[in-house]
């Protein structure tokens, strides 16, 4: 057990971390309502699908042997999405079929190259194959955001604001002392070089998240 360290909410987070050997650790909430412990470390944002594409350029000149600088004035930043739909599980929901019929924003006009598409990209510690999660209006300080979870194969976790993809945290759940299981420790005689994965084998699965409790469930090897 860690101590309880400062946090936003006073409520108690309870996340599940079953390494190889299951062992469950209890922690109060950091910064984004759903941080776990300090030692530990955890998720990131790619990208939203609930906004239109945007993109801002910010053109400087500077002339050679001379200090006159010109600046062309760039748009205002996207507005954040205003349907705040969660995504807390793979696939939107139990039934896995993939289906958001809360959408309200993206319709078949407005879902083109010109208004639709990559806002931005964030650099995470390893490969991803955990699907992203969204918890929408989730306190943050004396606000709300949309936070997007992004689990790796190196038992990392990031959060990140979905909509400007600030970083609020992130956390590594791989024990001191130790790593990953990876690619080479699954080598046999019948499956040598192992191929299913590149290298580590951490957080696989995709984490669940409750979202009335706010507690985030996941196995990290």
């Amino acid at each position: 057990m860690n101590p309880d360290y400062d946090a936003f909410s006073s409520s108690k987070s309870v996340i599940f971390t079953p390494l190889i050997s299951r062992f469950l650790q209890q922690e109060r909430p950091k910064k984004s309502g759903l941080a776990p412990c300090p030692r530990h470390q955890t998720v990131q944002t790619m990208f939203t699908m609930n906004r239109a594409c945007f993109s801002i350029a910010v053109f400087i000149f500077l002339a050679a042997g001379c200090a006159k600088k010109e600046v062309v004035n760039t748009p205002p930043p996207p507005k954040p999405s205003g349907q705040h739909i969660s995504v807390l599980t793979q696939h939107n929901d139990n039934t896995r079929a993939g289906l958001n019929s809360q959408e309200t924003e993206l319709t078949t006009s407005n879902v083109n190259t010109k208004q639709f598409g990559l806002l931005f990209t964030l650099p995470v510690d390893d490969q991803v194959y955990a699907q992203p999660l969204v918890v929408g209006s989730l306190p943050v300080g004396s606000t709300t955001h949309n936070v997007v979870f992004i689990a790796t194969v190196n038992n990392s976790i990031y959060a990140f604001d979905g909509d400007n993809g600030k970083l609020y945290w992130n956390i590594n759940y791989t024990q001191s002392g130790m790593r990953p299981p990876n690619s080479t420790d699954m080598s046999s005689s019948w499956c040598s070089p192992y191929a299913d994965f590149y290298h580590n084998i951490g957080i696989v699965g995709t984490p669940v998240i409750d979202g009335s409790s706010q507690i985030m469930y996941f196995v990290a090897r």
